[in-house]
């Protein structure tokens, strides 16, 4: 059983409150605190495009090559992937959409379109999609060169480089096969950096901080001098930006107390951040859409510490509650405290 690690939960916790900063603020002016363009909060936002999502991906990743799957061992992987993520996903997912068509927002759809929401992209469910894709090609992999775990890795990285920068299913939201695309090279270069050497491991911190540090300097002074700069995923610098600037976090893997206690439950603020912004903005409308600043400190509070609340109530409840919205056992079967301590299969996340 490995146990949970602060510097893991620490860049978890990065990436959450870089999302639920996201959500809480909008992603343009119609949505979110209607902050218009360019200004400072809506920069905050442009300028963690490539950090967010491969951040999430690179550590998926990552904790990937701590249990990877053996050899006989392929279903047992898959069907508890698919409890851990799919069913809390599925749950999530249904809750966000009945409040989406009781009061009208973004994502409403009518009941006869309800099953999409499960096979194709919606809102920040579609990485559930992605990153299970993510797991069966490297599960894959892994069986099919088991003496040669780095082979496996760089294959996919390569692979998945090729696939990102290619045509191939761009546009197609249906198990969200374009998104996927663009998350696998993170993810395996998560693995590849995982299955490193010690020695060779410590000695890429310096150079993938420099080039890091680079590319993100190149990527703010693009956004802030042209702030009608178009941003492309899957895109030649996307690539480059969000692996150099995920992998150079990833190598260094810092540790702060606060963001690694928001890591513990980064899968749970995942899930259910959105229902909480939402309701946050809702009253945030119903006030007269006052000063914006503590507004968005006041709503990124509120979009981490109530799933987290949740996650508290949903373990003391016990039961099938912590299995069906958490995805974790719940305490009369396997223990759902020690669950909750377990490095989670898969950190949290997307947009």
């Amino acid at each position: 059983m490995h146990q949970r690690r602060d510097d893991i939960d620490t860049l978890r916790g990065l990436a959450c409150v870089m999302l639920v900063a996201l959500h809480v603020i909008g992603e343009e002016p119609a949505h979110g605190l209607g902050v218009p363009m360019n200004h400072p909060l809506e920069i905050l936002g442009t300028l963690t495009f490539h950090l967010r999502m491969p951040l999430f991906a690179a550590l998926a990743g990552f904790v990937y090559a701590f249990r990877p799957v053996t050899r006989g061992g392929l279903t047992a992987f898959l069907r508890g992937k698919a409890r851990r993520l799919l069913v809390p996903m599925a749950f999530a997912a249904t809750v966000f959409w009945l409040m989406n068509a009781a009061t009208g927002g973004a994502f409403a759809m009518p009941l006869s379109r309800m099953w999409e929401i499960y096979l194709f992209s919606y809102a920040q469910f579609w990485f559930i999609h992605a990153v299970l894709w993510c797991f069966a090609a490297i599960a894959l992999l892994d069986l099919a060169f088991p003496n040669r775990p780095l082979t496996a890795a760089a294959l996919l990285t390569g692979a998945g480089a090729i696939l990102f920068l290619s045509p191939a299913a761009r546009g197609v939201d249906f198990l969200s096969l374009d998104l996927t695309l663009y998350l696998v090279p993170f993810f395996s270069a998560g693995v590849l950096l995982s299955r490193l050497p010690e020695a060779l491991f410590r000695r890429l911190i310096l150079p993938l901080a420099v080039a890091g540090g680079l590319s993100f300097a190149i990527f703010a002074a693009a956004s802030l001098l042209n702030p009608d700069l178009e941003h492309v995923r899957r895109a030649p610098f996307s690539l480059l930006a969000g692996a150099t600037i995920g992998l150079a976090l990833l190598a260094a893997r810092p540790r702060l107390n606060a963001l690694a206690w928001i890591g513990r439950y980064s899968f749970t603020v995942y899930l259910y951040h959105l229902i909480a912004a939402k309701i946050f903005h809702r009253a945030y409308a119903l006030a007269g859409s006052p000063e914006p600043y503590s507004a968005a400190l006041i709503g990124m509070g509120l979009a981490i510490l109530v799933p987290i609340a949740l996650h508290w109530a949903a373990v003391k409840m016990g039961g099938p509650v912590p299995v069906l919205t958490l995805g974790i056992a719940s305490p009369g079967r396997r223990g759902a405290s020690v669950q909750a301590n377990r490095l989670p299969p898969t950190p949290a996340p997307a947009e």
